[in-house]
């Protein structure tokens, strides 16, 4: 994950993008952070965030599915 700090006028933060946005199933990409942890757009640009992914049963047992699977790789 890259993280880059910034500043606008008083305002200063960090920003931390994924490395790339992957297809979890039909509709939805992703973007996972290894600190923030996931983020769930309704389009491959990730322009469209889901908000309540946490209500959505399918999208959560995809996302456990492929975590899973990762853990599995480590």
């Amino acid at each position: 994950m890259t993280c880059a700090a910034f500043r606008i006028g008083d305002t200063r933060g960090i920003a931390c993008l994924a490395p790339e946005a992957r297809k979890l199933m039909r509709g939805v990409w992703m973007e996972f952070h290894s600190y923030l942890g996931p983020m769930f757009f309704a389009d491959k640009d990730c322009t469209k965030p889901i908000h309540d992914w946490a209500n959505r049963p399918r999208l959560v047992a995809e996302f456990d599915r492929w975590f899973a699977a990762q853990q599995e790789v480590l």
